[in-house]
């Protein structure tokens, strides 16, 4: 399932590479964080999928409503939370949240036509 997530996902230009063309540490002077950093819009996947993929609940992002997997993104769409942290590959992001909670607050976040299209396009 994994490998078929990675030939879907939609690949933005303001996405690390390879999947995009932002070179990641490419300035050591530069922060590149991204999903698995613990970034309060990333939406973890239930189950093992959980471990690698999330939706990203950024409505400023290009990535918003997105499935990402976590390594793909994080310039202009990372913001770090006080709740998360980052955990060993072993396990997924965790927050206080349910799941519910927080998919919950992305629809009441996004817009009436967000919302409908990210139900439509996002059944996996």
């Amino acid at each position: 399932m994994h490998t078929d997530l990675l030939d879907a996902v939609t690949c933005l230009p303001s996405d690390y590479t390879p999947w995009g063309k932002i070179q990641r540490w490419s300035d050591e002077s530069a922060h590149y964080p991204d999903c698995s950093s613990g970034c309060k819009h990333a939406c973890a996947l239930q189950g093992e999928l959980g471990h690698d993929w999330v939706v990203c609940t950024n409505i400023k992002s290009a990535r918003f409503g997105k499935l990402t997997f976590e390594h793909q993104a994080g310039v202009g769409c990372y913001e770090p939370n006080a709740e998360m942290q980052l955990l060993s590959n072993s396990k997924p992001l965790q927050s206080s949240a349910a799941p519910v909670d927080v998919i919950g607050k992305f629809y009441a976040a996004a817009p009436k036509n967000t919302v409908d299209y990210v139900a439509q396009s996002y059944t996996i």
